[in-house]
């Protein structure tokens, strides 16, 4: 993945619309030159220099017109055609890519990156890449063309033009690459300020309870008026560099036309009113591209910029493994001397040894950072840089397609994500099942009284917020039941529940008998812990004692002192 491959997107499947558009631009570059040329004859008629009667004149007019209406009516199907596939194409590209990132690389990114670049950074290129590109184009074609007829009218007068034009080129290209920068600076800063917005709206109830409405009105207006500040320098900057041009180019043709009358008073080289007049006009189709295809290109630069950006973000950690696993998983997970490191200091884990067994239940418990996530994420394959030996069914888990793993391995968390739409749709995440395992899962799961109650039709609301935290997690377990997963690993699934709610969903994943389920759990609940054929007691990254409930109290090691302060 690189930035050519994105640019690609752009056009990929898109080469008809393109390759209209880019005649419809040239012929547009054609009827300015054809209107020059035009306003030459007018002029000339008027002055007595060409004998064309007023019926031709007319017929002329008419031609013109008529080529007029056929590139405007042309333009109106082929421009907004391609805008629209190019568009659709690319942030299908950036979403595709996004979606191949593993777990662990994208939880250490911050996603205001991905939702700029899927918003406001591709407004910007819209602007200022794909609809320059035509541009760009256009005006080349312009000034060829242009210059093409200049020496046909007069050769001494266009060598002139072309001196003159040094001036207005040089200070385009000095102008322009400050563009580029403004450009860079203001993409950076949005980042920041979606960033900020997000947060301030997912912590909304918090910003309420606690009254820090003061505080995050200031952070906000912070970020705020830095991104409209920097904007601000952006827009000045393109005003300077567009003013600039503008006075180089009038001062060069006003120069010119100054020349030009003196031709034509002094009879050198044969010019006429006509020629002076079409020689000015042709002059903007000269001096125009001279000044702004410096600026077209720094916006495009720009635009491109920020196509890379994200292709360099979307680069990093989407590497997979190849190998695949049989027909089920019918082992389970063996580790050995599992160490991991964060920071390359502290060890988040340190030497764990385990056997986790298809169809047994294991709680696994422990103080705040002592590794409960940690084993999780690596049992998930969120992790290529740890120690020692993490395998399933024989393959290290490292080495093995996520493809492949994620079809047996369902993981639920605290935070469940729900679309706003219907309750089976979100179980089924889409995706076609037969009703019959619809209705089981939904029935094993304990969400057919929330149907029975609702309807079939009810919606779950932004985030599921017409659902319980349970009702939520029941739609996880759902999930995970209908993609007949072999195997369940719950991170802290319920401490964000009330404890009948916790109790029922923890009994409801301790029911499912078949299925390997790893629990990571702060819920001592003797009743629960009972059933649980290991519990798994984590200390500092260490595995400290393993074994059943009634085993572990006997034992009054650490797990006996958490279980007696907990309750």
């Amino acid at each position: 993945m690189n930035r050519p491959s994105y640019v690609k997107a752009f056009f990929h499947h898109n080469k008809v619309n393109t390759g209209l558009e880019i005649m419809v631009y040239m012929a547009d570059s054609v009827l300015n030159l054809i209107i020059s040329w035009f306003i030459q004859v007018i002029t000339d008629i008027m002055a007595g220099s060409l004998a064309l009667d007023f019926r031709q004149t007319l017929y002329l007019y008419g031609g013109i017109l008529a080529f007029v209406l056929l590139i405007q009516v042309t333009e109106y199907w082929t421009f907004p055609s391609f805008i629209q596939k190019a568009m659709n194409q690319y942030k299908d590209r950036v979403l595709h890519d996004l979606l191949k990132k593993n777990l662990a690389s994208f939880s250490s990114e911050n996603t205001a990156t991905y939702i700029s670049a899927l918003t406001n950074d591709v407004v910007t290129i819209e602007a200022n890449f794909l609809k320059q590109f035509f541009e760009i184009i256009r005006m080349l074609v312009l000034f060829f063309g242009a210059l093409g007829l200049m020496f046909y009218y007069h050769l001494s007068l266009t060598l002139i033009v072309l001196g003159l034009s040094v001036v207005p080129l040089v200070i385009s290209l000095v102008t322009a690459n400050q563009l580029t920068e403004k450009e860079r600076k203001v993409s950076q800063q949005n980042e920041s300020y979606v960033a900020t917005s997000k947060d301030i709206l997912n912590g909304f109830s918090v910003v309420k309870s606690f009254q820090a409405e003061d505080q995050v009105e200031r952070v906000y207006q912070k970020q705020n008026h830095l991104l409209e500040a920097l904007k601000k320098e952006r827009d000045q900057t393109s005003i300077i560099v567009k003013s600039i041009g503008n006075l180089a180019s009038l001062s060069v043709q006003m120069g010119i036309m100054v020349i030009g009358v003196w031709f034509v008073l002094n009879g050198v080289g044969g010019l006429t009113p006509g020629k002076v007049m079409a020689f000015t006009n042709l002059m903007n189709f000269v001096l125009q591209p001279i000044s702004q295809i410096p600026q077209l290109l720094g916006q495009a630069k720009a635009s491109l910029g920020l196509v890379e950006k994200v292709s360099n973000y979307l680069q990093a950690n989407t590497q997979d493994g190849e190998k695949y696993l049989g027909n089920g998983v019918e082992d389970g997970f063996e580790i050995n001397h599992l160490s991991l490191s964060y920071d390359g200091s502290k060890q988040a884990l340190l030497d764990f040894n385990f056997h986790f067994d298809i169809g047994k239940s294991y709680a696994i418990v422990g103080g705040s950072g002592s590794g409960k996530s940690s084993l999780v994420n690596c049992l998930m394959g969120n992790f290529n840089d740890y120690q020692g030996s993490v395998q399933l069914d024989g393959v290290e888990i490292k080495e093995l397609s996520k493809e492949s793993l994620y079809s047996y391995l369902s993981l639920i968390q605290q935070t469940v994500f729900i679309f706003d739409a219907t309750i089976v749709e979100n179980v089924t995440l889409y995706k076609d099942f037969p009703q019959s395992e619809i209705d089981r899962v939904i029935k094993l799961s304990g969400l057919d009284k929330l149907l029975a109650e609702r309807g079939r039709d009810y919606k779950c609301g932004e985030n599921g917020n017409k659902l319980s935290g349970g009702e939520r997690q029941r739609v996880a377990i759902a999930r995970s039941l209908l993609k007949d997963s072999q195997i369940i690993l719950v991170d802290e699934a319920t401490s964000a529940l009330d404890n009948p709610t916790a109790i029922q969903i923890s009994q409801a994943l301790l029911n499912l008998k078949s299925l390997m389920r790893v629990v990571v759990t702060h819920r001592l609940d003797q009743h629960l812990l009972e059933q649980y054929d290991q519990i798994l007691v984590l200390k500092d990254g260490q595995l400290i004692e393993t074994g059943k409930f009634h085993q572990l109290m006997a034992a009054k090691g650490y797990f006996y002192s958490l279980y007696t302060v907990s309750n």
